[in-house]
C-alpha cells in the first residue's frame, strides 16, 4: 500500500512538472517497483536528463549510449563523455554527474572511480553509500553536496544546501556539512581534514553541476538565499582557492592572482611624517587618567576600611611577587 502510494504521488508530480515527458519517467518508474524487489528497487536511478554527448555504459558487447528514460544497469562502469553530463532521479534524490565522470552502480551504493557529481535528497532517511579508490563514506539527511574525486583518492566535499551528515565507513567517524563549508575526506580510513569555508556563490555561478542543467525556480531560489546570508556573513574574504590533495594528510592553497585593473593602479608616494615632540607632563598620571587633581575621601565612621588587618603574630607578611616586565594584562602567555 505504501508503495502504490508513493508511485501515485511521484507520477503526479512527474506529470505536472515535465509533462508527456513526466508521464513517461513516472510509467517506467512504477513498472520498475512493481516486477523488481524492494533491494533491487533500492538503487534505481532513472535518466532525466542528458547533456552533451551524453554517456556510455561499457559492457561486453562494446560500448552502449545511455538513453533518456532508461535505468542506469547495475555492475557495469558509464562513463560521461567530455563537456557532457547526466542526470538521474530516484525516490527522493537526484543525481547529476559531471564531465569525464566514470562511474558504477552497485546493489547498495554508487562506486565513483573519478570526476564530480551533485547530490540532493529530500527526505530523511535517504542512505546512500559512495566509494571512492581509497575512501568509503555514506550521506545522510536532507540537503545538496557537490562531491568530487581527488589525485590521493580520497574525496573532496563542498555543502550547498541544507545538513547532510557524513560518515566515513572505515573510520567510523561522522560529521555534518552546512552550506559553504569544504571537507576533505582523507583515503584509508583517516578520517576527515580541516573544515575549510569557501565562497558558494562564485562557486555555484562557475560550476557546470548547476549551471550546465536544467534547474527547479525552488532550487534557485534556494541557492540565492543561502548564499546571500553566506556573502552578508563574511567578514574577510581571501584571493586564493582550494585546489587538490594530493598527499594523505594536505592540499593545495592556490592565489589567485590580482586583477589587470588592480595591477594598473598607480602606487601613491610614500609620505614621510614627522613625529612631534613629546612634551614632559607636569601632573602625575593620575592626574593624567582622572583629567582632574586626586581627591582624598575621609571613610565614614562605619567603614570597614578603619579596620586594620594586622597579620598574624610570628608571620611576616608575604613579599609582593615582582611582575615580569613582558607580562601582558588579562593574558595566559608572556612575550619573549
Amino acid at each position: 500500500m505504501k508503495k502504490s502510494l508513493s508511485v501515485n504521488s511521484y507520477f503526479t508530480l512527474s506529470g505536472n512538472v515535465f509533462g508527456w515527458r513526466g508521464i513517461l519517467f513516472g510509467t517506467a518508474f512504477w513498472l520498475a517497483l512493481t516486477f523488481l524487489p524492494d533491494s533491487g528497487a533500492k538503487n534505481l536511478f532513472l535518466v532525466s536528463a542528458s547533456i552533451g554527448d551524453g554517456a556510455l555504459i561499457s559492457s561486453s558487447d562494446g560500448a552502449k549510449t545511455v538513453g533518456r528514460a532508461s535505468f542506469l544497469p547495475q555492475g557495469k562502469r558509464v562513463s560521461v563523455r567530455p563537456r557532457s553530463g547526466l542526470e538521474t532521479l530516484a525516490a527522493g534524490r537526484t543525481l547529476r554527474f559531471g564531465s569525464e565522470t566514470i562511474f558504477m552502480i552497485e546493489e547498495k551504493g554508487i562506486v565513483l572511480y573519478e570526476g564530480s557529481l551533485l547530490y540532493r535528497t529530500r527526505k530523511m532517511g535517504a542512505l546512500l553509500t559512495l566509494k571512492s579508490p581509497e575512501a568509503e563514506i555514506s550521506l545522510d539527511g536532507m540537503g545538496t553536496v557537490m562531491l568530487e574525486v581527488e589525485p590521493n583518492g580520497g574525496l573532496k566535499i563542498v555543502g550547498m544546501l541544507g545538513r547532510v551528515r557524513i560518515t566515513d565507513v572505515q573510520s567510523k567517524r561522522a560529521t555534518q556539512l552546512l552550506p559553504g563549508e569544504l571537507l576533505f575526506v582523507k583515503p584509508g580510513g583517516r578520517g576527515f581534514g580541516d573544515l575549510v569555508y569557501v565562497n558558494l556563490g562564485k562557486m555555484t555561478k562557475t560550476s557546470f553541476l548547476v549551471g550546465g542543467f536544467d534547474n527547479l525556480s525552488s532550487f534557485e531560489r534556494s541557492l540565492a538565499v543561502v548564499t546571500k546570508a553566506q556573502s552578508e556573513s563574511i567578514a574577510k574574504r581571501f584571493r586564493a582557492v582550494v585546489g587538490d590533495a594530493k598527499g594523505v594528510d594536505t592540499f593545495e592553497v592556490l592565489p589567485i592572482a590580482p586583477a589587470p585593473h588592480e595591477t594598473a593602479k598607480p602606487a601613491l608616494p610614500p609620505v614621510s611624517v614627522q613625529p612631534s615632540p613629546v612634551r614632559p607632563s607636569s601632573s602625575n598620571p593620575l592626574e593624567e587618567f582622572l583629567g582632574r587633581p586626586p581627591r582624598r575621601i575621609s571613610p565614614r565612621p562605619d567603614s570597614l576600611l578603619k579596620t586594620s588587618v594586622q597579620p598574624p603574630q610570628g608571620k611576616t607578611p608575604p613579599a609582593p611577587v615582582p611582575t615580569s616586565k613582558h607580562s601582558l594584562p588579562g593574558r595566559l602567555f608572556e612575550l619573549p
